[in-house]
């Protein structure tokens, strides 16, 4: 478990709430191996000390300095060795994709490197990850000096994604690329890095970037056409009006379709089209994990069944939150306070985004709450919370039933 050292000034989110805190550690609150060990006596920004414990009351913290180059996601579980093995990993990972050429430093503008240290949940069980950040802002690029946009799946081409599955009673699948960014095309632009501390003996080096890293604006642009140039090569065809879709065909016959949201790739068809084309992405990029049937896709919960494709949102829907209210000593038309405010904001967005998704019928009601959020009230924090408990009793999902015959479909037209 990973703590921050005594006399170091942090920012960090208190557990349920959203909001940066700053503080200075003072010291430990107990001895290593005892029952306080995971807590720290602190001084926040009013010169008021307490004591916090770290492993249970913190999600998140970060040095606060602009030299800091670590930043600890909900890591509450992990000791310094499974970080430190995590580093190590992901240094393994750039050198086996030949991310970088050390060169000697001569006075190149160079951008510093931040550490993103997670965890992930993997068949329950939780496991370190640590991703190597680029300071992208450091490059001082406006938008008209390079190209950043890089499309992505919208929302209503999966849905026809899944009406094109259903309609051909194909299986609908879904692959996750490894370290994606890393294995794009060589990088066209010339940007050179400070290599951290953990690459070891480094000093008077650069390293020069031959593929684009986390961090840069243009990254995912360039893992875009990566992907793009590979299955047009492979004969796919791009949807015009959605450049995140693909479909292959086999002389006359329509085989299978394809859509890329940045690392995660759905896919469906038939024999031919695995072979000819998925097999061969197969071969070309290093693959985290396969699923089929019944999976989780940008937040949505797809599962096949005898009847058709289910799409629901039960599992994000879990994880969506009251706000809390303090009851008894305010009106319902009294004006909130920031807090209260971003706390609405934030769950306002989150049944926007199930509203837009799976669930059209809280539609209206979040229409209606999100006309108050430049003046919120404590009624509308109410009405809010009502709407999110509907939601969680009535459950709904979206259907696309097989069809049958599918020859009135034609892909080309979309």
């Amino acid at each position: 478990f990973q703590l921050p050292s005594t006399g170091s000034e942090i920012k960090y989110i208190p557990v349920g709430s959203k909001e940066w805190t700053k503080a200075k550690i003072i010291s430990r609150g107990g001895k290593v191996g005892g029952k306080y060990q995971n807590w720290l006596n602190i001084e926040d920004e009013e010169g008021i000390t307490k004591a916090i414990d770290w492993k249970n009351g913190v999600s998140e913290w970060v040095t606060d300095s602009e030299e800091s180059d670590e930043l600890f996601v909900c890591v509450a579980r992990l000791d310094t060795k499974q970080i430190k093995d995590a580093k190590q990993r992901e240094l393994d990972t750039w050198k086996e994709f030949k991310v970088t050429t050390e060169v000697p430093d001569r006075g190149q503008h160079a951008l510093s490197l931040r550490w993103v240290c997670t965890e992930k949940i993997s068949d329950g069980i939780y496991k370190p990850k640590a991703r190597l950040v680029a300071r992208g802002f450091e490059e001082n690029l406006s938008d008209s000096d390079i190209r950043v946009d890089s499309p992505t799946a919208s929302k209503p081409i999966i849905k026809i994604f899944f009406g094109i599955i259903a309609t051909h009673s194909w299986q609908s699948r879904s692959i996750d690329i490894k370290a994606a960014f890393l294995q794009g095309t060589s990088f066209e632009r010339e940007v050179f890095l400070k290599p951290p501390k953990e690459a070891g003996n480094t000093k008077g080096k650069l390293w020069k970037l031959n593929k684009a890293v986390y961090g840069l604006n243009d990254a995912s642009r360039v893992w875009y056409f990566t992907v793009r140039n590979f299955l047009l090569n492979l004969g796919c065809t791009q949807v015009r009006s959605e450049p995140a879709m693909f479909y292959w065909y086999k002389g006359n016959k329509f085989c299978g379709i394809f859509v890329m949201h940045v690392d995660d790739f759905l896919w469906g068809g038939s024999i031919e089209f695995e072979s000819s084309v998925i097999e061969e992405i197969k071969k070309e990029f290093k693959i985290g994990s396969q699923e089929a049937g019944a999976f989780k896709y940008v937040g949505l919960d797809i599962q096949q069944t005898n009847d058709g494709i289910v799409l629901g949102q039960s599992s994000y829907l879990e994880t969506v939150e009251n706000i809390p209210i303090e009851r008894g000593k305010y009106e319902d038309s009294d004006t909130v306070n920031k807090n209260d405010s971003d706390n609405l904001r934030t769950l306002v967005g989150q049944l926007n985004w199930l509203g837009s998704q799976t669930r059209p019928d809280c539609s209206f009601d979040v229409l209606e709450l999100s006309t108050s959020l430049k003046h919120p009230l404590r009624e509308d924090m109410f009405r809010a919370n009502k709407t999110l408990k509907k939601l969680k009793l009535e459950e709904s999902i979206i259907l696309f039933p097989y069809l049958g015959d599918p020859k009135f479909y034609e892909v080309g037209s979309i």
